[in-house]
């Protein structure tokens, strides 16, 4: 996976939704992002303005869910970080691993354009 792909990864299970806009790379959260988590964006703005300009609406669409055990996997992935890595509580790793497999579920499945999940806290384009 090259370094792009995971700084995109890394955005979207904080919550950060990103687009290539006009050569700009743009990106919106509901809470602010982790200083550490911008300056991987920074330092692959070009590949990633690439990717996201390859990955059309067409490539989106056709992406199969993800299966149950998919799904496990990555609650259980975020659950142990946050249990060991971040030394919170199992029942508080739980509800942090609950939380980014909402917004994972969300990026996935995007609300139709009339809808609105929440107002944006934070939107901000890199240069």
């Amino acid at each position: 996976m090259s370094q792009a792909q995971q700084a995109l990864d890394l955005a979207r299970q904080h919550g950060m939704t990103l687009e290539a806009n006009k050569g700009q790379l743009c990106w919106e959260a509901l809470a602010e992002s982790p200083v550490e988590i911008l300056e991987v964006l920074r330092s692959s703005k070009d590949q990633i303005l690439e990717l996201l300009s390859s990955s059309g609406a067409a490539a989106v669409e056709t992406k199969r869910p993800w299966s149950v055990d998919e799904w496990r996997v990555f609650f259980d992935e975020r659950a142990g970080i946050a249990e060991f890595d971040d030394e919170n509580s199992r029942d508080q790793a739980e509800a942090i691993a609950f939380k980014g497999c909402i917004n994972e579920w969300l990026f996935q499945n995007p609300p139709a354009p009339h809808r609105t999940v929440g107002t944006p806290v934070h939107s901000v384009v890199m240069q």
